[in-house]
């Protein structure tokens, strides 16, 4: 018996998604075509490899059964064809959605020649918003997140850790020259979030710094955060890797002192299923690591 190879990449998939309609988003193809491809290979198997539900695609038995055979059918495949000197990426589609927050997806959005292998063929829909998409809905496939989600079936692996400093504008510090001196900053004017964040580590320090006061400005969203530091109307707590990248910005205390933390990588364990996807959740590993100087913010002039 002979496999087309699309047919089990549609099965894995719609298994993973419980959803025609998104495992036909995630590889790029049609709802119809993915249909049919589930349907040539039940045809195929002589057997039902799921149910038909009103909330989705379940698993039938067989089909739960067959799961695990099929995951090591598809990476032997590529495992071949690499041995070949071919490229299994170039041949192989993926859809895959990263949840993270605003400033960290201006960064991977800054970086997307680096994720995706050459000769590859994947969508990337990156998700931002300081309100994260819901990873254990699978409402995105991977997520970056401040804290390690808790949920079965989630693999969480820790990226770098995160420090951050106190910023403010040129014409800012022009109208409170003495802003770099901490015994005055309860008597200066500060953007942060508002209560709905106003646990945030970051908060809790910058108010038992100012008296015990919330901030003049407060936000719901880290990029208005940045917008009213960098118009000078206030001074604020940002993370090394989005302060130093603002030309217009400058460090005038920290990172020592002030706030750290770390980023965690959690995605779902059949992202291993599809090899394209794998290495793209491997280079934004690797990509993390190499830029662990400026998210700890080192060498910053």
């Amino acid at each position: 018996m002979t496999f087309d190879w699309s047919h089990i990449e549609v099965f894995l998939t719609v298994a993973a998604e419980g959803s025609l309609s998104a495992a036909a988003r995630r590889l790029g193809i049609s709802q119809p075509t993915a249909g049919r491809r589930i349907g040539e290979l039940e045809q195929q198997l002589d057997c039902r490899l799921f149910d038909r539900e009103s909330r989705g695609y379940a698993l039938t038995e067989a089909g739960a059964r067959l799961r695990p055979l099929a995951e090591r059918m598809f990476d032997a495949a590529a495992d071949l064809s690499r041995a070949a000197g071919t490229s299994s990426a170039a041949r192989l589609s993926g859809n895959l959605r990263i949840g993270v927050g605003d400033a960290g997806g201006r960064f991977l959005a800054s970086k997307l020649g680096e994720l995706i292998p050459a000769g590859a063929r994947v969508t990337i829909e990156i998700l931002s918003g300081d309100s994260y998409a819901d990873l254990s809905r699978r409402e995105v496939d991977m997520a970056i997140r401040n804290l390690p989600p808790q949920h079965g079936n989630i693999i969480v692996t820790r990226l770098v850790t995160t420090n951050s400093a106190v910023y403010a504008s040129p014409a800012y510090l022009d109208n409170h020259p003495d802003a770099t001196n901490p015994a005055l900053w309860p008597h200066l004017v500060w953007a942060g979030f508002d209560a709905t964040r106003a646990h945030l580590p970051s908060q809790v320090w910058l108010k038992a710094r100012i008296g015990g006061r919330p901030p003049d400005y407060r936000f719901n969203r880290s990029i208005n955060v940045l917008a009213a530091v960098k118009a000078g109307h206030a001074m604020a707590i940002l993370p090394c890797f989005v302060g130093d990248a603002e030309p217009g910005l400058r460090r005038i205390f920290g990172p020592k002192g002030v706030n750290e933390g770390e980023l965690w990588l959690a995605y779902h364990a059949d992202i291993s299923a599809n090899p394209l996807l794998r290495a793209v959740k491997d280079r934004i590993i690797a990509l993390y690591a190499r830029s662990r100087d400026m998210f700890i913010g080192v060498g910053h002039g």
